[in-house]
């Protein structure tokens, strides 16, 4: 795998686990509000990390972490993300992706073999809207994350599922369109994440203004299953 980043622990990628993140490059989305612009894109200027260099400091870390989880980028993309996966449930490790879910097909066959405990999926948009918000070029790129989302609710892998809201791209009907192709689908717990100024792939997006906290909150708290992330305070009507 092209691996750019390893955070070494974290309490908050894998919900109740403490986990290991590998951050992979390369990813087939432009989202303008992403924040990891250095990984969507691969650049040979980027220092790359070895596999080994990995799996070594998973072996020194055993009974001190639970989980790995791959992030990126769009690990899905990676055409040994199997063989990696394997080698950390391997080591007695539970096993993570977070994805933008446009690779059903892979996750079905990662979670048919065996080599996923939990997914998080970045859910971006209606499916109608999916192209524009994410600026992907792949036909029926909706359908395919919605494909995705099913099938980890099915297959009981599906831990987070998020949108990081911002007023250029999603208005507050796109919103409640959202909850209810979720519905359709059976998951009910959604996340509304916060969007927060940061190097990103469109740097115009820092410029506009976006959803206050407090719209943010009472977004989420008109639907049911919801709540909103990265808001600092409680709000109350």
């Amino acid at each position: 795998m092209i691996i750019k980043g390893l955070d070494k622990f974290s309490l908050i990628d894998y919900p109740g686990k403490i986990a290991a993140i590998v951050f992979v490059s390369g990813c087939n989305f432009r989202c303008p509000y992403c924040h990891n612009p250095h990984l969507v894109i691969e650049g040979s200027a980027q220092p790359r990390i070895s596999e080994r260099a990995v799996l070594e400091f998973l072996d020194s870390r055993k009974g001190r972490i639970d989980g790995v989880v791959v992030s990126g980028g769009e690990p899905t993309l990676q055409k040994n993300l199997p063989v990696f996966l394997g080698k950390v449930k391997a080591r007695g490790y539970m096993a993570k992706v977070d994805t933008n879910g446009s690779r059903p097909e892979r996750l079905a066959e990662l979670i048919e073999a065996g080599l996923l405990d939990a997914v998080g999926i970045d859910y971006k948009a209606p499916v109608g809207r999916y192209n524009d918000v994410a600026k992907s070029r792949e036909d029926d790129v909706g359908k395919k994350v919605s494909e995705s989302i099913r099938l980890c609710v099915e297959k009981g892998r599906l831990l987070e599922l998020k949108t990081t809201v911002h007023r250029r791209l999603l208005s507050h009907e796109d919103l409640l369109q959202m909850r209810r192709e979720l519905d359709a689908l059976g998951a009910e717990k959604w996340i509304l994440q916060q969007f927060h100024h940061a190097e990103t792939i469109d740097g115009s997006i820092n410029d506009e203004e976006s959803y206050s906290d407090a719209e943010l909150a009472n977004f989420a708290k008109s639907m049911h299953g919801t709540r909103a992330r990265g808001i600092k305070g409680i709000f109350f009507e």
